[in-house]
């Protein structure tokens, strides 16, 4: 059976070991001069690195979790402002990947699955799948609230993440005048509050800040996000006022309009924007192998495969959406988190 070590940061450089909380209901703290938040894993039948068979753990036993497999479970906010386009999630790679006979079904399979993944896994140097993360996810709670009052709550939370929208558009660029300008000073407050030191939160952001040029870019891309606002003309026909907006009935519903780009651009994450997800699926099996299953009977025992390469799941943002990172040479953008596998030999 393989064993597994399980790493997770703030960025592609920053991994640190924590197969210690898979599956005890524990967390680790990320954070960044974008985002802070925390996440939570939970696999089934898993082994650690030590060829150590660890029990389910909590998750396995909420209910709706008898098929679910693998979870990761985050909660966060973004410290600056960034439309709903710009935040995606899914798997990157550092160098190129030996790509299985039935791979195109696989990929067929996981289009059906999220119809906004994009993808190039046949790269030859920096393979990568991502999706915007507010369609993606299986699961996606929004709050409107302080970060002081979310952190209240115990994390990771004991009652299954279930869809729940119904503050999102509290989020949503508004369309009237009055409603433009009162978000736009909203944002515009978030982002002068990076040069307040007394803000604890916002200090941090400035210690971490690689120079003051750079910090004078993260107000250039915020701002250039807010002029956002200014646009009145807009795909999406519900209104600003309308405060069942976005109180989707299902995840399905949720993830189907989220489907279009430019009802995603017409939302905008800030600091007072907290945002839990539970990326959960049952098409993985971690013992006696680790396999993927689709429907029709496709099943690929992965080891086969893998050429011992971090499996790394990412929340970054678009390229391009921070001009520090264009001298990064990687087809995605900057990195807001990381979750990582890695085969441990015996």
């Amino acid at each position: 059976m393989p064993h597994l070590r399980v790493l997770a940061g703030s960025s592609l450089d920053a991994l640190q070991p924590i197969s210690d909380i898979i599956n005890c209901g524990k967390s680790c703290k990320v954070s960044n001069r974008f985002f802070e938040g925390e996440l939570s894993a939970s696999i089934r039948d898993f082994i650690n690195e030590e060829g150590e068979k660890v029990p389910n753990g909590p998750y396995f036993g909420q209910p709706g979790k008898d098929s679910i497999t693998w979870s990761i479970v985050t909660k966060g906010r973004f410290l600056v402002p960034i439309n709903a386009d710009d935040v995606l999630f899914g798997n990157t790679f550092d160098r190129p990947l030996k790509l299985p006979w039935g791979t195109s079904a696989a990929l067929k399979f996981a289009s059906y699955i999220d119809p906004t993944l994009e993808h190039d896994l046949s790269s030859t140097t920096k393979p990568w799948a991502l999706s915007p993360l507010i369609s993606t996810m299986p699961n996606l709670r929004h709050r409107r609230e302080s970060w002081e009052e979310a952190t209240e709550d115990p994390f990771p939370p004991k009652v299954a993440i279930q869809d729940s929208t119904s503050q999102l558009h509290l989020a949503r660029i508004s369309r009237t005048e009055s409603g433009r300008h009162s978000r736009a000073s909203s944002i515009a407050s978030s982002i002068d509050d990076l040069d307040d030191p007394d803000t604890p939160t916002q200090a941090k952001i400035l210690k971490k800040s690689k120079s003051k040029s750079s910090l004078y870019k993260l107000k250039k891309v915020s701002r250039s996000v807010t002029s956002l606002m200014s646009n009145k003309s807009g795909h999406s026909s519900i209104s600003e006022d309308d405060e069942g907006a976005y109180n989707f009935a299902s995840a399905s519903q949720r993830r189907k309009f989220f489907a279009d780009a430019e009802a995603r651009k017409d939302v905008i994450f800030g600091p007072e924007d907290i945002i839990l997800t539970d990326f959960c699926y049952g098409f993985f099996s971690f013992s006696p192998t680790i396999a993927l299953q689709i429907p029709g009977g496709i099943e690929f025992d992965l080891m086969h495969y893998w050429d011992r390469q971090p499996v790394r799941f990412v929340c970054c943002a678009r390229k391009g959406w921070d001009p520090d990172e264009e001298k990064e040479n990687t087809p995605w953008g900057t990195v807001f988190w990381c979750m990582a596998l890695e085969v441990v030999d015996d």
